[in-house]
């Protein structure tokens, strides 16, 4: 799920997905899921959004007994009806346990070429520029996956 359609274009075009779903205010996203889903919802949801809006919602997409793990950070109230928790008997997790060795690993990973992130990288930007173009960067309509500043 996302709200941005070239998002979705991305992660399908480079990993291996069943199937996708525009997020939209027009269209009630728990029918979207139940469309999806065969009238069920996902047994494992991640949230990696930081969003608390997004991170609320996501509550309502999680199957009986299914997961939900929240792996974006916002300093923001999650806010959800106690039953949207208890209902479906879910597990809430949380994720934020990356030790420095996992960091090492990562760099190696993608020194060693074996994580290509060339197709991540949409938008480059110099550090002089940030002010200026941050706002056309984080623009929906740039279809920005991942915008790197160079120093």
């Amino acid at each position: 799920m996302d709200m941005v359609e070239q998002r979705i274009k991305f992660c399908s075009q480079h990993y291996p997905i069943d199937s996708s779903i525009t997020v939209s205010p027009h269209k009630d996203m728990n029918e979207e899921v139940k469309k999806v889903t065969n009238g069920d919802k996902f047994s494992v949801v991640i949230d990696a959004t930081g969003n608390s809006r997004s991170m609320s919602n996501a509550l309502s997409y999680v199957a009986q007994s299914g997961r939900l793990l929240y792996l974006g950070v916002t300093t923001d109230d999650i806010v959800f009806p106690h039953a949207a928790l208890h209902r479906p008997e879910m597990t809430l997790m949380g994720s934020r346990n990356a030790l420095a060795d996992d960091f090492v690993q990562t760099i190696e990973l993608l020194e060693n070429g074996e994580i290509d992130t060339k197709s991540w990288i949409t938008h480059r930007l110099r550090f002089d520029e940030v002010v200026e173009r941050f706002e056309s960067v984080i623009d929906p309509s740039a279809n920005t996956i991942k915008a790197i500043i160079n120093l």
